[in-house]
């Protein structure tokens, strides 16, 4: 999952897929168990390459697997995913329970790759329900759990 995230983040979307393709087949070659996670960094690619369609499918059938057999890693992600495609369609009923199960998610974990754009889908709906000082003002808590672990020094550039 790391390598595909960081193709992804590097733009390197072709070496991306790729990168995934291969996870697929080794994972059918040597049980399920990954399935879930390898849905939500495909999830992941096609968010950014803008597929939304293809998107959605990934981080529905990760949600459904992680929920069927485990290994629920990248689950916010996939979850945030969701919420932010709904918030895009003006889906807000939807957007608002992707956002609560990836909150839920992320009480159960701590921290997740991705956990910010959970914050942000939040922040997004805040806005989008009309209430545009509660969504800024959802940022600097929620980000609590990265500034206590310092898992990314850059926050502390900023002030946040």
């Amino acid at each position: 999952m790391l390598l595909s995230v960081s193709l992804i983040e590097a733009d390197r979307l072709e070496e991306a897929e790729r990168t995934l393709q291969r996870r697929r087949a080794h994972i059918e070659q040597v049980g399920s168990w990954g399935l879930a996670s390898y849905a939500f960094s495909a999830a992941l690619a096609r968010f950014d390459r803008g597929e939304w369609e293809d998107a959605r499918a990934e981080a529905t059938a990760g949600v459904a697997l992680a929920e069927e057999i485990g290994g629920r890693t990248g689950a916010v992600c996939g979850l945030a995913i969701l919420a932010l495609i709904a918030l895009h369609r003006d889906e807000l009923d939807a957007a608002a329970e992707a956002v609560a199960a990836a909150e839920d998610e992320l009480a159960r974990v701590g921290y997740e790759f991705y956990g910010h754009w959970a914050i942000w889908a939040r922040g997004l709906l805040a806005e989008a329900r009309g209430n545009p000082s509660a969504g800024l003002g959802s940022t600097p808590r929620g980000m609590g759990p990265v500034r206590r672990r310092r898992l990314d020094p850059r926050l502390r550039e900023v002030g946040a």
